[in-house]
């Protein structure tokens, strides 16, 4: 089961957004019911060619309970933002120090942080 789900879109093709609606249903089918969503326009590096508006693609994501993000690959422009957004909302890393995973062997390495 997803915990989280970024849902991409191309910021220069109109019918790439009005795809997401099914996308996230499909994600639902399999995830938690309380996962994260967020909602990403990627190609900001071509903003002379978009075709979805800002308000347009900002009221979709609040509609459905999502975080915004606008991102270029090309250039990692929003990159980051986003995926640090994310990590914060789902919380603080996995601490292997206090867990009960051993190596099999000694020598060998093997748990959730190796």
């Amino acid at each position: 089961s997803a915990t989280a789900g970024i849902f991409v879109f191309d910021l220069t093709d109109k019918r790439t957004f009005d795809t997401i609606d099914e996308w996230i249903e499909e994600f639902q089918k399999n995830a938690n019911a309380d996962a994260l969503l967020y909602l990403a326009g990627n190609k900001l590096d071509l903003m002379d060619q978009r075709d979805v508006p800002f308000d347009t693609a900002f009221a979709f994501s609040q509609n459905r309970h999502m975080k915004y993000f606008e991102v270029s690959a090309k250039t990692g422009e929003g990159v980051e933002l986003l995926f640090t957004e994310l990590a914060k909302q789902l919380g603080p890393p996995n601490d292997c120090s206090s867990s009960s995973i051993q190596p099999k062997e000694p020598g060998t390495r093997s748990g959730c942080c190796f």
